[in-house]
């Protein structure tokens, strides 16, 4: 059971890290290094399987706000 959520982790950052490659690519966010980021289930499951602090942590570096990030974000995700 570790493995597979230490799997279901890794998935995420890898499609968390290629929508903000091209989010950086398209000027959406600037460029920068990204501060440490986790993922966790939510203690209220009607919030979904997996949450991440990744809007939070880096609003500061970003010199923007959570919500704007938060869309980069979600505009350049790939699911497929």
């Amino acid at each position: 059971m570790i493995y597979l959520v230490k799997e279901a982790k890794d998935q995420l950052t890898t499609i968390l890290q290629a929508a903000l490659k091209k989010a950086f690519a398209e000027g959406t966010l600037p460029e920068a290094q990204l501060p440490e980021f986790s993922f966790e289930v939510p203690a209220d499951r009607a919030h979904g399987d997996w949450s991440c602090n990744i809007a939070m942590a880096s609003a500061r570096v970003f010199r923007n706000s959570p919500v704007k990030i938060a869309s980069a974000i979600a505009e350049n995700i790939d699911l497929t």
